[in-house]
């Protein structure tokens, strides 16, 4: 995709509709490397629909060809590579998934939830925003989109960890056992545990993702189990 001139948003857009598609269909891992370039090419012709070329470039055409050497290896029949095959099975893919192609993405949630947040705390969480994605794409590579994982949770967990990333929020307040302040009083809660910033904090996570934090604390719980180890201790740390 970086080959193709194409943004990190569209990763994410591209990785959703893989996603999906391998979930509404069984689909076979014969097909695989034609789906990435097909997913790259709906992404592509959607948000660049007067710059999308007819044909794929040699670029998507080798990346395919590659992919599907690399399976031929294993004992995998792979279909030959072409144009023809492309054309349709993009429709297929289309099909599928209903032409649901342009969705929220966990990106998508996280640059939200970012500009709402620096609307409100005139810009505290900028500097972090890198950091968020690079930790979403960690897990958008190693989780599959699903009810119980699905963008948008996954995206809620990454935010607020990103706030813990930033020394805005301490790791704590974040964890299921914590002290939520909308089930205790206001004001202890901001004596025993908060100092008056992260008290606001606490309140602007909720305001900007429009949940409370009981549900936040989930997410975060989420998104902690698929971490990889050595980024759990690190979070664990701050």
């Amino acid at each position: 995709m970086q080959h193709e001139g194409m943004s990190q948003e569209d990763w994410f857009q591209a990785v959703s509709l893989l996603g999906t598609y391998f979930l509404k269909v069984a689909g076979s891992i014969r097909m695989l490397p034609v789906s990435c370039v097909c997913v790259v090419r709906l992404v592509r012709k959607l948000n660049n629909a007067e710059l999308a070329p007819r044909r794929s470039s040699m670029n998507c055409l080798d990346f395919a060809r590659k992919m599907a050497q690399d399976l031929t290896i294993t004992g995998v029949e792979v279909p030959d590579i072409t144009e023809e095959v492309f054309d349709s099975h993009e429709r297929v893919i289309g099909r599928a998934i209903s032409w649901l192609i342009d969705v929220m993405t966990v990106g998508r949630w996280i640059s939200m939830f970012s500009v709402r947040f620096d609307m409100l705390t005139t810009s505290y969480y900028q500097q972090t925003m890198e950091e968020a994605l690079v930790v979403a794409r960690t897990l958008v590579m190693r989780e599959s989109a699903s009810l119980q994982f699905s963008h948008h949770n996954l995206a809620l967990g990454v935010f607020s960890l990103s706030l813990v990333m930033a020394r805005l929020i301490p790791f704590g307040l974040l964890s299921p056992s914590a002290i939520s302040p909308s089930r205790t009083n206001a004001a202890f809660v901001q004596s025993t545990l908060m100092n008056k910033q992260q008290f606001r904090m606490i309140g602007n996570l909720e305001t900007v993702t429009c949940c409370e934090l009981q549900v936040l604390q989930q997410a975060v719980q989420s998104v902690m189990q698929a971490l990889p180890a050595v980024l759990r201790q690190q979070l664990v740390a701050v």
